[in-house]
């Protein structure tokens, strides 16, 4: 739900197919009761399109949470009078009230009908400059500006299903991966497997050298029996290492 002048959103709900409802409530009343929870009582209106709308709909958003309602209605709503229905005549619009509900038929042209319920209506006006009824010209306006909403979070939207599949768990396991990147004992080819998934290249940063000891100490490898000096450390842990502990690896083996 958005606000049809300054085109915030005010409220959403995911659509996930099934939805825990109210004892005999319709899913579309369910929705339009939960997204509006934060304006009830305020006497807004609310325009929607013919999905959610419906006679028993409209009359509980107005009665219990004192809420007007604008939308198209489909065909088979089985309270629509049966001439409200012949779209072979473009002519006047035809109106029915009943109590604070107006109902209005408009044919655009041959064959095509627009049938408008609206709680927010109780006259049959019509626009001097379009002659269409002001119903229908409320209408068309909350629909653009909420389509407006619609059309700018689309706007640079070319992705199928797939491909927000794809996208979606590369942004979930891209952490992971930049954890495990940074384990020195990983595997070296399921690094450079990572760093494939993840398009960065390999660090070449020369390896720490070791530190070249001023004074002589016991190797922390060999045994405290044999005493062996070392003269250098290790330049990772800072071990004192001798000869025998010490391997000469290029920059890119020590990664």
């Amino acid at each position: 739900m958005n606000d049809s002048r300054t085109w915030y959103m005010v409220n959403a709900i995911p659509y996930v197919g099934k939805v825990t409802t109210e004892i005999d409530e319709p899913v579309p009343t369910y929705y339009v009761r939960k997204l509006s929870e934060s304006i009830h009582g305020t006497n807004r209106n609310i325009t929607v399109d013919n999905w959610f709308s419906s006679v028993d709909l409209f009359n509980k958003m107005l009665t219990e949470y004192n809420l007007t309602m604008i939308g198209t209605l489909r065909k088979n709503k089985r309270e629509i009078p049966s001439s409200f229905l012949n779209g072979k005549d473009v002519g006047p619009s035809k109106f029915a009230f009943d109590n604070n509900k107006t109902l209005v038929s408009f044919v655009p042209k041959k064959g095509k009908i627009v049938l408008l319920l609206s709680t927010m209506h109780y006259s049959s006006d019509i626009n001097n400059d379009t002659k269409k009824p002001e119903l229908i010209m409320d209408y068309g306006i909350d629909h653009a500006y909420s389509s407006v909403l619609l059309n700018l979070a689309n706007r640079d939207s070319a992705m199928n299903r797939r491909q927000f599949l794809h996208e979606l768990s590369f942004q979930l396991i891209e952490p992971l991966l930049r954890v495990r990147l940074e384990i020195p004992t990983l595997n070296k080819s399921l690094k450079t497997y990572i760093r494939d998934i993840l398009g960065v290249s390999e660090n070449l940063e020369p390896a720490a050298q070791g530190q070249i000891l001023a004074k002589r100490t016991r190797c922390a490898f060999c045994p405290r029996e044999r005493d062996r000096k070392a003269k250098m450390l290790c330049g990772k842990c800072k071990l004192a290492i001798c000869d025998t502990h010490r391997a000469i690896v290029c920059c890119k083996c020590s990664q």
